[in-house]
């Protein structure tokens, strides 16, 4: 016999009526859609422990509760903390900027969804999951969680959408030529309010000023002063993010 393992190809507000028994009655695991999702239909995949595919961050309103609660479960406390300061950093940063909030949030959120896995262990699993890894990336082990937190963004947390997972992958290297929503969770995982820091509450004030460049810039100059008084490596991303910053 057959078994039901997902409905679709759309969950709107005219299934929405019904779709709470549908997913009941069959356990279904997934919806895949383009948004529309109510309140119903989304505590009934909570019950039935289902899976989310955010292919339209219309949906994301409904989804929060959940993707929030799967994050939670996957990182420790303060990781998880950080985690709802740079989505909601990065969500108010979007609103003064001009970028998309739903997609910042979600970025904020996701980021540093690898970091669940220890830093020892994440460059393993790049080459498991088959994530590219260039040379550089493998000599600073502590970037690797950006490539394999949007692989896990897209795999376990279903999202699907190319800039939000774009923005998990650079948050740790940057580079040159970066689009805005990237620049937005990059500097957000900075000055979220969570981050103690000498310094901090200037790169807050920097990030509260007219220019997002002018405030990644000091916040590029911090990291590279960090990381040299710790002799070490910095991903090739840096200096290209820096060099083109100084010139703006």
């Amino acid at each position: 016999g057959w078994r039901v393992v997902a409905a679709g190809p759309t969950t709107s507000c005219r299934e929405e009526p019904y779709m709470a028994a549908i997913v009941e009655r069959f356990g279904l695991r997934a919806i895949v859609g383009k948004g529309g999702m109510g309140e119903a239909t989304r505590e009934a995949l909570v019950a039935a422990g289902a899976d989310f595919v955010v292919e339209d961050v219309a949906a994301l309103p409904h989804l929060r509760p959940a993707l929030a609660d799967r994050l939670r479960e996957a990182v420790p406390a303060r990781r998880y903390a950080h985690s709802l300061g740079v989505a909601e950093s990065a969500r108010r940063l979007a609103a003064r900027f001009g970028a998309d909030e739903d997609r910042a949030w979600l970025a904020g959120l996701l980021h540093d969804c690898a970091k669940g896995i220890p830093t020892d262990a994440q460059v393993a699993e790049c080459d498991r999951r088959g994530v590219a890894l260039d040379a550089d990336a493998r000599r600073c082990p502590a970037v690797a969680h950006g490539f394999l937190g949007a692989e896990l963004a897209r795999t376990e947390y279903g999202v699907t959408d190319p800039e939000v997972l774009g923005a998990i992958r650079l948050h740790t290297v940057g580079g040159a030529g970066m689009r805005l929503l990237e620049k937005i969770v990059w500097l957000a995982d900075y000055v979220e309010p969570n981050r103690a820091f000498p310094g901090v509450d200037e790169l807050r004030a920097a990030a509260a000023g007219p220019s997002l460049d002018a405030a990644m810039r000091l916040a590029v100059r911090r990291q590279m002063e960090v990381l040299a008084a710790k002799a070490a490596p910095a991903h090739p991303g840096l200096f290209a993010l820096r060099d083109e910053l100084e010139r703006s």
